[in-house]
């Protein structure tokens, strides 16, 4: 009886971790798909970016060339 009392006063139960866990995972996975999508969101805006600048430098330097500069573009 005095271990059983021992550990309840120490504040160590069984499964009070896997229970906290189990709280806090699901908030951690959530920050972590958000972390994940906004870097793919800065990673797509600076693929426009630089295509654009690509056309951009393109058709400054060859502007008769339509297709060209479509081609740059893409």
């Amino acid at each position: 009886m005095t271990a059983v009392n021992k550990r309840l006063r120490d504040g160590s139960r069984p499964g009070q971790s896997l229970v906290e866990m189990a709280l806090v995972l699901p908030l951690l996975m959530i920050l972590l798909v958000g972390v994940v999508d906004v870097g793919r969101a800065m990673f797509a805006k600076i693929a426009i970016t630089n295509a654009s600048r690509e056309g951009a430098r393109y058709a400054s330097r060859y502007p008769t060339y339509s297709t060209k500069i479509r081609e740059a573009v893409e």
